[in-house]
């Protein structure tokens, strides 16, 4: 009995020591929870208000992008401050919608100088560089223009229409055609042509030098250029065609009637050849020797001594060291019985010198004609 009471007295005594608060492992588990969850809700509200102060001072620092936003949607879209204006013209510029993001004044101008010298180096490379005459029509905002620091081009020409490319902010070229002058565009065609005969193109040639005559029907150059093709291709029909319609219409110039003339004695119409040559009468000329000789043959052929006379006569005054102009004179005053004019002009040809043959009919004759 003695030992129960004894232990009921000790345990008496144990739980006044635990009410007393003198040891009690259970509560104190509990507070440190309590406290640990205290400085976790409290670390969490510092972290929250510390985000949206912030985020207060970054909006409150950027309003560039903000009115946009609350604007976006009232009756006053129109009325959007001078920041969101110059990003919406420089984003519409580069070809682009604006993003809505949050875009610093110092982006947007580095933007903007940027596609603005993108935009001006592409069409530098296309153009050239701008000059006072350049027909590029700058579109952007006098504004923008401004605040780049880049005077905004003006063109001299008449102001474009408006259309969805200006009001959208793009660059509108216009191009305007360039009239060339009648020499420019035969002087084009003259080019063609010899890069066609260099490429031994001759249908182009032709066609090159045939647009020529349709400009200027009075170039020279170009007519016998053609003529020259056609009878080199023995287009003999059209050469003589091209050469007609060159004496028809410059009826003073020797070298249409000396090919022509060449071309007939090559389809043996000498007597036709003769009748070009000899209606058009030219001076004792060293430019004309070629011509003069050709009628002198021909004269001396169809013996149409008159014809001859004339034409030797000029030979001789050209090329007076030339003995075979000399024969041709005293053979055709030979031929119209001229006795002293044909010896003389015998006797010339033999003391000026000319080929052996020519030589013995020479003195032959002049032994006959003095008896």
């Amino acid at each position: 009995m003695s030992v129960i009471n004894t232990m009921l007295k000790d345990l008496d005594k144990r739980q006044k020591l635990q009410d007393d608060g003198v040891y009690h492992p259970a509560e104190q588990k509990s507070n440190f929870i309590v406290y640990v969850l205290a400085v976790l809700v409290a670390v969490l509200l510092l972290i929250i208000i510390g985000g949206g102060i912030w985020y207060y001072l970054r909006v409150s620092g950027n309003p560039a992008v903000e009115p946009a936003k609350v604007q976006a949607g009232t009756a006053a879209e129109t009325a959007v401050t001078e920041s969101v204006s110059e990003k919406n013209v420089i984003t519409a510029a580069a070809g682009t919608e604006p993003s809505g993001e949050n875009v610093s004044e110092e982006d947007m101008l580095l933007k903007e100088n940027s596609d603005e010298q993108t935009l001006e180096a592409l069409e530098n490379e296309i153009y050239g560089p701008d000059t006072n005459g350049a027909d590029i029509t700058e579109t952007y905002e006098d504004t923008v223009a401004a605040k780049s620091g880049k005077p905004a081009r003006v063109s001299n020409t008449a102001e474009l229409p408006k259309n969805n490319a200006v009001s959208s902010g793009r660059k509108v070229m216009k191009v305007t055609p360039v009239e060339l002058t009648k020499e420019q565009e035969i002087d084009l065609d003259s080019k063609a042509a010899n890069i066609a005969l260099s490429q031994g193109n001759i249908d182009k040639a032709i066609e090159s030098y045939q647009a020529i005559l349709v400009k200027d029907p009075k170039n020279r150059m170009a007519r016998e250029k053609i003529a020259s093709l056609f009878y080199g291709t023995n287009n003999l029909a059209q050469a003589k065609k091209i050469l007609q319609q060159g004496i028809s219409i410059d009826s003073t110039y020797p070298n249409y009637r000396l090919l022509l003339a060449r071309i007939l004695v090559e389809q043996d119409s000498k007597n036709e050849a003769l009748s070009v040559l000899a209606s058009l009468s030219l001076k004792a000329d060293r430019s004309n020797l070629d011509y003069l000789a050709t009628e002198a043959y021909l004269a001396t052929e169809l013996n149409q001594s008159t014809l001859a006379v004339d034409a030797y006569s000029k030979l001789t005054r050209i090329m007076p060291n030339e003995g075979k102009w000399w024969f041709g004179l005293g053979l055709a005053f030979d031929r119209q019985k001229v006795k002293p004019a044909a010896v003389s002009n015998y006797k010339k040809a033999v003391s000026v010198g000319i080929a052996e043959a020519s030589r013995k009919f020479a003195l032959q004759r002049i032994q006959e004609l003095e008896k």
